[in-house]
């Protein structure tokens, strides 16, 4: 017995079987319905096409296909997607022509220099304004919420190069950060707090400072249509004009306080046990509110709401918001969610291979780090279309975890025509909802 889904009908892309068939199937099937929905759902090939010349208007179309679905495939870099395209079914899901390469003893292998070569066609520019669209239609779309709480971190690719005058690398440099010494460059992100979506990211050169980005990276999310709420950063981003700024766009702003001083240090210290005001915001961490602090070398104007958070067996630290009608309870919880950053940094260094750096020029790798967290947001935009914006549970599973259940199940593929047919043989319930949906 097979599902609604009817195999007598060859125009579906889709079938699925409930009862064992004795399939030879091929690995990876999933990956099609997630290309039909960019292909369908955000019209990307169409998009695409306007980026390049008349001669290269359709190969690179297919070209940016492929490193935008390079995570999902579960390729770490360029080079590592050779193997996954010598499969049939791939060349022919992405209408790819690979120019054959001979070497002695061995046969003709596809070529993934011209995967090189297209970011020499590319600009940073164009896949930015790509990925600004695609945020556009998200807000539309009702995924992304019109009012946003924006969180801001940066994070180092450090490269392990040795003499930096013989780095193939343009723009690197080095630079002690915290008593440690880097090499390599610096990539600054922007997510709404709600959704995980990655609202900005830029690549920049190791030497430049985190004072200088915060304001251009909400700017960047205001350019969106976006009403920037309230902005998360740590106090590496603390600067007098940053602070005036949010301050005159009425934007609120949390941020741990700097001890750099005798008299924080000892507003800290005070705090205890017995301090009044003492309030239980979980097991172990306990919020006290102090009188209010001004920071004159960064903002003389406005006294900021201070409150102490003391974690069992950590020193006592404090959290500083210019917000005056808040819960001292739910500020500091509100600020500790800034971890969300940090794992979405981690999920991009480790599922979507964002160190993996692919050329020498500064704008190619450039553009390497906006196809890379343009490819996190197609995914993500992917799973709610299907799944729901409620549904939680598998929004905030990671793309390894995802991939098992999705991407990389077997199937039979049929070539009917131009079209391509697959075959499910009991594939897991998420697929089966999937297809469900997409059919």
């Amino acid at each position: 017995m097979e599902t609604p889904m009817k195999r007598s009908s060859t125009h579906r892309r889709y079938v699925c079987h409930t009862q064992p068939q004795s399939l030879d199937a091929t690995g990876q099937a999933g990956i099609k319905p997630f290309v039909d929905y960019l292909k369908q759902q955000l019209h990307l090939p169409w998009i695409l096409k306007g980026l390049g010349q008349k001669v290269w208007g359709y190969k690179l179309a297919s070209l940016l296909l492929v490193l935008l679905c390079r995570p999902q495939l579960g390729a770490n870099s360029i080079a590592a997607l050779r193997e996954k395209l010598m499969s049939r079914f791939l060349g022919r899901l992405f209408y790819l022509r690979w120019e054959s390469k001979a070497t002695p003893g061995k046969r003709h292998q596809p070529s993934v220099d011209i995967l090189y070569d297209l970011f020499e066609k590319l600009s940073p520019q164009q896949i930015q304004r790509l990925m600004n669209n695609h945020l556009k239609r998200m807000r539309r779309e009702g995924k992304l919420p019109k009012h946003v709480d924006v969180v801001v971190d940066s994070v180092i690719l450090e490269l392990s190069v040795k003499h930096l005058s013989k780095s193939r690398f343009e723009h690197i440099g080095g630079r002690t950060i915290r008593g440690k010494y880097y090499k390599g460059f610096k990539v600054y992100v922007a997510i709404d707090l709600a959704s995980k979506v990655l609202l900005s990211i830029e690549l920049c050169p190791i030497w430049v400072t985190d004072t200088t980005k915060l304001v251009p990276l909400i700017e960047a999310v205001r350019k969106l249509g976006l009403h920037v709420r309230s902005a998360i950063f740590d106090r590496g981003f603390w600067k007098g004009d940053n602070f005036r700024w949010l301050q005159r766009k009425h934007i609120l702003f949390y941020t741990v306080l700097k001890q750099s001083t005798q008299e924080y240090q000892d507003l800290v210290a005070s705090v205890h046990s017995r301090s009044p005001g003492r309030r239980r915001l979980r097991d172990g961490v306990w919020v006290t509110e102090v009188t209010p602090v001004s920071l004159p070398t960064y903002l003389k104007t406005k006294r900021l709401r201070c409150f102490v958070v003391r974690m069992r067996g950590q020193k006592p630290w404090a959290v500083i918001t210019n917000d005056e009608q808040t819960d001292a309870c739910w500020a500091v919880d509100f600020y500790l969610q800034r971890n969300l950053v940090e794992k979405v940094i981690q999920e991009l260094l480790e599922d979507y291979s964002l160190a993996k750096l692919p050329r020498s020029k500064f704008d190619q790798n450039a553009c390497w780090v906006l196809l890379t967290g343009w490819s996190y947001n197609l995914w993500l935009d992917f799973r709610m279309h299907l799944f729901g914006l409620e549904a939680l549970d598998i929004l905030r599973k990671k793309l390894t975890t995802l991939r098992r259940q999705i991407i990389d199940v077997p199937a039979v593929v049929r070539y009917v025509r131009k079209a391509i047919v697959l075959e499910f043989e009991n594939p897991p319930p998420i697929m089966q909802q999937l297809l469900s949906q997409l059919e």
